[in-house]
């Protein structure tokens, strides 16, 4: 069942290369936070309550490395995590009045929560959406917190807390 995602928590967004890297190593921020149709125009964060220290992330991190792997993603490598408070993610605000949420999704794991548009009268425009982009990158650590997956160590899947 989803909870509620308090202002003072953190949440870190996975960073996968090459479509998220480019190749001096910088981030490729289009590619970081794209918010498509086709994933409700929302970006998949893990939610530091379930995962609360930086290994815990970069195992999650991991684990989907090899998920992707196995559904024969042969180039989605896990690099990192960059990190953002909760809060200040949904402090931003287009010059239009749209913002963000943050919002626990815990179907594919108690950890797993999105950031999403969050609107009222009206849809996004082209502009609200690279205006909140460019804000919300703003917000995240970088550069972020690297990580190469073993890749001869089997990685447990997310842990279940209460």
């Amino acid at each position: 069942m989803p909870e509620h995602i308090p202002d003072g928590d953190e949440v870190s967004r996975h960073l996968f290369e090459p479509s998220m890297k480019k190749p001096g190593g910088d981030l490729w921020w289009e590619n970081v936070f794209m918010f498509k149709s086709d994933r409700s125009h929302a970006e998949s964060v893990v939610w530091n309550r379930y995962a609360a220290s930086l290994a815990e992330v970069h195992a999650l991190g991991c684990y989907k490395q090899r998920q992707d792997r196995a559904a024969g993603k042969s180039k989605a490598t896990y690099f990192g995590a960059i990190h953002a408070n909760v809060g200040e993610i949904r402090g931003l605000r287009s010059k239009n009045g749209i913002r963000f949420d943050v919002v626990h999704e815990p179907k594919e794991g108690p950890h797993h929560a999105h950031i999403k548009y969050e609107f009222h009268n009206r849809a996004p425009t082209p502009n609200d959406k690279s205006e909140l982009k460019v804000l919300l990158r703003k917000k995240f650590s970088n550069p972020p917190s690297g990580h190469m997956c073993p890749e001869e160590v089997k990685i447990a899947g997310p842990k279940q807390r209460p």
